[in-house]
């Protein structure tokens, strides 16, 4: 099974976008990306995703209008090669009878550090 498709509607910065993906199943996969990707926008909305609704907390429905419905569409594709769309809104959920999900939002940053040691450079790196 592939996901090939995760599309996101209304949920903080993202008004409609689809992720383009080739995650594989039983595989961890890590999103990383450059400031103003839409990064903490996907994690908010996994995070919004219970087990029979998606529940976006009014603090981050798209531009703060809590009019907007905020939907999560993922399109994946199976052994035999079919194409299945599930999707999760505050009504209802398909996504949780086929796939589980957990989203580790870190802060962690990497770190270097160079001193001069008779023109000699020595480096360590750390993760803080």
């Amino acid at each position: 099974m592939t996901i090939k498709k995760i599309t996101i509607e209304h949920v903080k910065g993202i008004s409609n976008r689809t992720f383009e993906l080739n995650i594989l199943a039983n595989k961890p996969s890590l999103l990383a990306a450059p400031n103003g990707f839409g990064k903490s926008s996907f994690a908010t909305a996994f995070n919004s995703l219970q087990t029979n609704k998606l529940s976006v907390h009014e603090d981050h429905h798209h531009r703060s209008d809590s009019e907007l419905t905020s939907k999560i569409s993922i399109e994946y594709e199976d052994s035999d090669n079919a194409v299945h769309t599930l999707e999760a809104d505050d009504t209802h959920n398909t996504i949780s009878g086929h796939f589980s999900w957990f989203v580790i939002n870190s802060q962690i940053k990497a770190k270097g550090v160079g001193r001069n040691f008779g023109g000699r450079t020595a480096v360590s790196a750390s993760i803080s």
